[in-house]
C-alpha cells in the first residue's frame, strides 16, 4: 500500500512548479514519526508527531540555523506548528488553476485534513462510523472512517480525508456555500471542466474532482472526491 501512495504522490509533486512556493498549500510527510513544535529548532518544543504519508497545511517557511523550518496548522489541535523542511514535500500541480487549488486548500482548513483536526474544528459529530474494507490494488484491509454533522458528511481513509459532501449553508467551500449561484461558482474558481444544467465539475487532480449540484440557479450541494485506483 505504501509503495502505491508513494507513487502517486510523486507523480503529483513532480508534475509542475506553479504552486509549488505559494502558501497556503497542502504538503506530505517523508517519514515517520516526525516532530512538531512550537517553534522552528530541534531546541523547542515537542508538540507531536506526524507519519509517513500524512498530509499538513504548510502556510509559510522559515530559515534557521541554515535549515529550511514550515510553519504548518497544528494537525491535532488548534494553533501552528513548526516542522523540520526535511520531512516535507509540498504538492505541485501542473495544468491545475490556482483558483480551483486555492478552493480545495481552503476546504482541508475548514474541514480537517485528519478526523482528529475535524474533531477540533467542527466538534463533535452528530455520528461516526468506522469500518474495514479490502483494497485490491494493495492488497491490504484499510480502515475508512466517517464523520457526520447536520448537513455535513466526512469521510477518511486511513486518516486521510477522502470524501466531503455538504449541504448545509453552514459549511464553505473556500468562500462559496450552498445557496450561492452558478456564476458566483464561476467567477470565483474559473471555467469548469464539465458543465451541465444542474452542475459543474472540476478537476483537481486525475483523482481529485470538485462538484457543485444546482437548482434553479442555487447551490444545493457540494461534493469534494478523491477516488481510490
Amino acid at each position: 500500500m505504501k509503495r502505491i501512495i508513494l507513487a502517486l504522490m510523486l507523480v503529483i509533486m513532480c508534475s509542475g512548479t506553479a504552486l509549488s512556493r505559494e502558501y497556503p498549500a497542502i504538503g506530505m510527510c517523508t517519514a515517520n514519526y516526525v516532530r512538531y513544535r512550537d517553534e522552528p529548532g530541534t531546541d523547542s518544543n515537542i508538540l507531536g508527531r506526524i507519519h509517513e504519508y500524512n498530509d499538513v497545511i504548510v502556510l509559510g517557511e522559515k530559515r534557521h540555523n541554515g535549515e529550511k523550518w514550515y510553519r504548518i496548522e497544528n494537525p491535532a489541535d488548534e494553533g501552528e506548528a513548526w516542522v523540520s523542511g526535511k520531512y516535507i514535500d509540498i504538492y505541485e500541480f501542473d495544468n491545475v488553476p490556482k483558483s480551483v487549488y486555492a478552493v480545495k486548500v481552503k476546504m482541508m482548513q475548514t474541514f480537517g485534513i485528519n478526523p482528529e483536526k475535524a474533531r477540533v474544528l467542527l466538534g463533535k459529530p452528530e455520528r461516526t462510523k468506522t469500518e474495514k474494507f479490502y483494497f485490491e490494488p494493495a492488497n491490504e484491509n484499510l480502515k475508512g472512517e466517517t464523520l457526520q454533522y447536520d448537513g455535513c458528511e466526512l469521510y477518511y481513509v486511513e486518516g486521510s480525508i477522502r470524501s466531503i459532501k455538504v449541504t448545509n449553508s453552514n459549511y464553505g467551500f473556500g468562500d462559496i456555500y450552498v445557496g450561492d449561484s452558478k456564476q458566483m461558482v464561476i467567477d470565483t474558481m474559473g471555467k469548469p471542466e464539465s458543465e451541465k444544467e444542474d452542475s459543474l465539475s472540476y478537476s483537481v487532480t486525475d483523482l481529485e474532482s470538485i462538484e457543485f449540484t444546482f437548482s434553479d440557479d442555487k447551490i444545493i450541494s457540494m461534493t469534494f472526491e478523491h477516488y481510490m485506483d
